[in-house]
């Protein structure tokens, strides 16, 4: 399986979904379904209206149940958006599964994210003090993420504070610097 990991909620995971025909895959997203259907043990709607980490073993379900839909598309690109959030899911995750070929953090200036987060959500939990409790958390549980995977050479780093016309242009050309990115592409079936 081609997993990337995305740190750092973007909108651009949509356009590179769109543009190169990968998955894309919202955690967030996954979990809101999940807690709308009640297709969990445990209080989900408490964890979200709490903007509480889910435990490792659930989230790790959750993804790992969904990623079965795409088995039948060997070698396509995953985007898993907003995974993993801390260094414990990272790896349980690949203990339990697979383990990512590209990571790629979209990084933000606090503020710009703030204002993006509030300003275009019809989220509940997406207020201002909501935005701040899980930005301060994402500061402290990101660090060893990223020295994770930086120290095996797959991660991507992309500044999307500049909310720019040309952002996602940018960030094509960031990913093609990559070989893992190259790799991946090649090797995905045409849609």
């Amino acid at each position: 399986m081609n997993l990337i990991f995305v740190l750092g909620k973007s909108t651009l995971c949509k356009q590179l979904s769109e543009a190169y025909g990968l998955a894309h895959i919202s955690v967030g997203d996954l979990i809101r379904g999940h807690a709308k259907k009640g297709l969990a043990d445990i209080d989900l709607a408490g964890y979200i209206q709490q903007s509480e980490l889910l435990p490792t073993e659930v989230i790790i379900a959750f993804v790992k149940d969904r990623l079965r839909d795409e088995s039948g598309r060997p070698n396509r690109p995953i985007l898993l958006d907003g995974f993993p959030r801390n260094l414990e899911q990272a790896q349980k995750f690949e203990e339990a599964s697979e383990h990512p070929k590209l990571v790629l953090l979209f990084d933000c200036l606090e503020e710009i994210a703030k204002d993006g987060v509030v300003a275009r959500s019809s989220r509940p939990t997406d207020t201002a003090e909501g935005f701040d409790k899980r930005y301060k958390e994402y500061d402290a549980l990101s660090p060893p993420i990223v020295a994770r995977y930086r120290s095996q050479n797959k991660l991507v780093t992309f500044n999307t504070s500049s909310w720019s016309g040309g952002l996602y242009q940018a960030l094509d050309e960031e990913l093609h610097r990559s070989s893992e990115w190259l790799k991946m592409l090649a090797s995905r079936p045409r849609w």
